[in-house]
């Protein structure tokens, strides 16, 4: 049998009428309206930061997050790092100019003829802006070492220096004789050798100097009838028809001569001889005596080779540092230290399918005919110089994303990671367009080092959580 329920269980327990719910309810939300009006009448009288010491912060391994308060990176967990107030406003473009072809430039942003975007060109700035222009480096963090440890390492350093630079080229070459000095010799009527005068390929032909002596029918008829129209025009007056046939002669390469040996009363003669057209080496003879030459085939060819090409192939990141006028200074295996002096001509309207590549046509003189075509060298195209930041080559390493030097900070024995943009190479040297300045030390040597002990440690500071 169950227990009976004692009297204070058997009581009734005590229930809310629904009025008394509501007034529950009321006086809750009184309570929370009372504290939100509160926190407002607080943070309304907390005192306005100035305009001006407005600061913002980002992350050092996420650059683009940016936060209006300190605290953590919500990506990586790093803590945030201030950002320079004048970071987003102290260089300003000076003009924009295409990345092929610098001569394309413009004012504004823009589109170059290919459609590449315009670069930015910036005008130099001063030791405090540099220093507010730094960008930093994704994964590195700056880092210390004491003196035993950097004479250990074998670290060096070198200072950032202000030079003359240029854009300058270096590729090989082949000399080949200019296309537009190149004279073949032709006939214009089918003819029979009888006589080669000219002698062997190589040898100097004059101007008006006997290249061929050839028999043919039809200059033996048309001999005749002009003669035979130039007597017709002294005794009946038939000038045009003597003209006509003037012309025909002259048309067909008939030595000036001739013509007027046969206006004088000579008679049509078997045989007629070409001559040089022109002064020239013998470059190419396609006849030897008795042979027989169709109407439009070649007999000769003479060349002027006072003046050649040099036959240059740009890559393609190239193209834009080469314009026509640029001075060459070709050297040839056949004449080691010696250098002759170009321009480029040509650069030709499209680039090779199979090479790839771009070439140009450098004129060279050649008046003492010490150059032959075929031979072999390199050249160096170098534009106008300007003076630029240049840092040792050794200093700059290269991620595939980011050029970075390591420059010495001002505590002894620290070094900062920096991101920089490079322009063009002289010898041993780079050009540094952004990121560093004059009288500033970037390591070069050992820089391989200190670059992953920067690294390691921008990793353990991101596994790292900060105490508060």
């Amino acid at each position: 049998m169950e227990p009976k329920p004692s009297a204070a269980q058997q009581l009734p327990r005590p229930r809310l009428a629904w009025p008394m719910w509501l007034l529950v309810l009321a006086l809750g939300a009184g309570l929370g309206a009372g504290g939100m009006h509160l926190a407002h009448d607080r943070a309304r009288n907390i005192p306005d930061a100035p305009a001006d010491s407005a600061q913002d912060y980002h992350c050092p391994m996420h650059p683009t997050y940016r936060s209006g308060q300190p605290g953590d990176c919500p990506i990586c967990g790093m803590k945030l790092a201030p950002v320079a107030k004048a970071e987003d406003a102290i260089r300003k473009p000076r003009f924009y100019r295409s990345p092929m072809d610098p001569r394309q430039t413009s004012p504004v942003p823009a589109k170059d003829e290919m459609g590449m975007d315009f670069v930015a060109v910036y005008d130099a700035v001063s030791a405090t802006d540099a220093a507010a222009m730094v960008t930093p480096v994704a994964g590195m963090v700056e880092v210390r070492f004491s003196p035993e440890r950097l004479q250990l390492l074998g670290v060096r350093t070198a200072m950032a220096e202000t030079g003359p630079v240029a854009d300058s080229v270096q590729t090989t070459v082949r000399l080949t004789p200019d296309e537009t000095r190149v004279y073949q010799v032709t006939l214009k009527v089918d003819a029979y050798v009888e006589k080669v005068h000219a002698g062997v390929v190589g040898e100097l032909v004059r101007k008006g100097q006997p290249l061929l002596t050839v028999f043919s029918p039809e200059l033996l008829a048309a001999q005749g009838e002009y003669a035979a129209a130039a007597r017709g025009a002294v005794s009946s007056g038939q000038v045009d028809l003597a003209a006509a046939s003037a012309e025909k002669l002259r048309l067909w390469n008939v030595p000036q001569a001739s013509l007027f040996a046969l206006a004088h009363g000579s008679k049509p003669q078997r045989t007629v001889t070409f001559t040089a057209p022109m002064t020239g080496t013998l470059t190419r003879r396609e006849v030897v005596e008795g042979s027989r030459l169709s109407a439009g085939a070649m007999a000769m060819q003479l060349t002027d080779l006072k003046r050649l090409w040099a036959l240059a192939d740009l890559r393609t990141d190239d193209i834009a540092k080469v314009h026509p006028g640029m001075k060459a200074t070709v050297r040839l295996l056949a004449y080691p230290g010696r250098t002759f002096v170009g321009t480029v001509d040509v650069m030709e309207p499209g680039i090779d399918p199979e090479t790839r590549a771009l070439r140009v046509r450098i004129g060279l003189k050649n008046d003492d005919g010490t150059l032959y075509p075929e031979m072999y060298g390199d050249v160096e195209l170098r534009g106008e110089a300007h003076d630029a930041v240049t840092v040792p080559s050794d200093a700059l390493m290269d991620s595939g994303n980011a050029q970075v030097v390591l420059v010495a900070s001002a505590t002894p024995g620290a070094f900062v990671p920096r991101q920089v943009h490079v322009g063009v190479h002289v010898g041993q040297r780079v050009e540094i367009v952004d990121g560093l300045r004059a009288g500033e030390r970037v390591v070069t040597r050992a820089n391989f080092l200190i670059d992953s002990e920067s690294r390691l440690k921008a990793a353990l500071s991101a596994m790292t959580p900060e105490s508060p």
